[in-house]
């Protein structure tokens, strides 16, 4: 079942096959051609990099920019922040409750493999969900 494009070259509204079989097949050959999609993508954030690093290594400093017909490029510069210590930094959140600079975000195998050493046993304050996936494997 291929995947069917609008004129447009976006896909055209998805009609679900009755039977999960072809629901299997037509998952497949989604994931077939969103992988295809994927790797033109690539290919063109790759060149854009490319002419980005060009732009920021050539470019001259101080300059106010390249323009074209119809766009202008600079260099611009900014700071951004990375923990340089880690003592010093979380003593200081610690200390002023600074906590809304952090992300609550877990590295998900860092917490498995602390509970797998701990014998299974939990960690305090994190909640373990069980998370619903869908499994695609050739026949």
């Amino acid at each position: 079942m291929p995947v069917k494009l609008k004129k447009d070259g976006y896909p055209a509204a998805l009609k679900l096959p009755k039977s999960f079989g072809d629901c299997a097949d037509m998952l497949f050959d989604l994931k077939e051609a969103r992988l295809a999609a994927q790797k033109l993508v690539d290919a063109f954030a790759e060149q854009e990099a490319e002419l980005k690093n060009h732009i920021i290594d050539n470019l001259p400093k101080g300059d106010r920019g390249a323009i074209g017909s119809h766009h202008k490029v600079m260099v611009v510069r900014d700071q951004v922040p990375r923990i340089g210590d880690d003592t010093k930094f979380y003593a200081y959140v610690k200390k002023h409750s600074a906590f809304d600079m952090l992300q609550r975000s877990l590295n998900a195998k860092a917490v498995r493999d602390r509970i797998e050493g701990n014998r299974g046993k939990p960690l305090p304050g994190v909640e373990m969900f069980d998370v619903v996936k869908v499994s695609l494997t050739k026949v």
